[in-house]
């Protein structure tokens, strides 16, 4: 028994003895080796003068850690942060919430126009987007004296639930051709199809006709499928080289508690030209 364990430790040891000196060998220029080994050889790498700690590199089983990518959420985040700051070197952004006075929205707003501000003001969600236009149909009270006011509506980019609303204040051209034109009126109730509206609303410009919104619907979503629909009336009019402002204003309805306030929202086209052009 004595004998075989003898026997055991001997084999063992020779075994270790010639690793190392295999290991010892091989290193005669700077190698990768594994850590196991490099244990091994080490009493063999400390006898051998020839060899510096520097000369060895050991390197783990594992495979090395990856760079931890950024959440989706934090780039977009990132870059909405890099729009609004790029926005606002050429803007007055007004960002609007759901407890925003109108009054003083509208009286804000009034004030930067008349100091020859661009505006641009950013709702999000139905109820920030309903004070905002109240907002603006209010401006557009107090300016009537400089001229007519209304907004360009657009999607914020990098808004993936398009929540994120962009109303352009924009002035009325002095002539326009909205005697000649047919009257039309599109109306939006709470749960209107929005595309459906736009599209509806992109063909009655295409065919010439003065058209108006009507939010028939009393509360803040139908305001802002309004809003949406005008936003994608005037996606489908950009291939007609044709961009689509809306003038808001307060209008009495009925309902069943008798009468009350809502928007209607005048909408003008006017002709831009093409970003793209080529030369024959």
């Amino acid at each position: 028994m004595g004998a075989r364990r003898t026997r055991s430790i001997f084999v063992m040891r020779a075994s270790v003895v010639w690793t190392g000196c295999r290991l010892l060998s091989s290193l005669s220029a700077p190698n990768t080796v594994r850590l196991s080994q490099l244990v091994i050889a080490r009493p063999f790498l400390l006898a051998n003068s020839g060899f510096h700690s520097s000369t060895v590199r050991c390197y783990s089983d594992k495979a090395p850690e990856q760079p931890t990518a950024q959440p989706e959420a934090d780039v977009t985040a990132a870059k909405k942060s890099n729009f609004f700051d790029g926005l606002s070197k050429n803007y007055q952004v007004v960002k609007v919430s759901t407890t925003s006075p109108v009054s003083k929205l509208g009286a804000s707003i009034a004030r930067m126009v008349g100091e020859k501000h661009k505006v641009v003001v950013s709702a999000v969600g139905a109820s920030s987007c309903n004070q905002a236009a109240k907002g603006l149909a209010v401006a557009r009270k107090f300016l009537s004296s400089q001229g007519d006011y209304g907004f360009q509506a657009k999607l914020s980019p990098h808004d993936q639930v398009r929540q994120n609303m962009l109303l352009f204040v924009v002035e009325k051209p002095a002539v326009t051709q909205e005697a000649d034109q047919v009257k039309s009126n599109v109306v939006v109730l709470e749960k209107a199809p929005t595309h459906k509206i736009g599209a509806a609303i992109a063909m009655k410009i295409r065919a010439n006709e003065s058209v108006t919104v009507s939010c028939v619907s009393l509360g803040a979503s139908t305001v802002f499928r309004a809003i949406q629909a005008i936003t994608v009336a005037r996606e489908f009019l950009k291939r007609d080289n044709l961009e689509v402002s809306a003038f808001p204003e307060f209008v009495s309805v009925e309902s069943k508690l008798g009468p009350r306030t809502t928007l209607k929202f005048h909408l003008l086209a006017s002709t831009v030209q093409p970003t793209n052009t080529t030369k024959a």
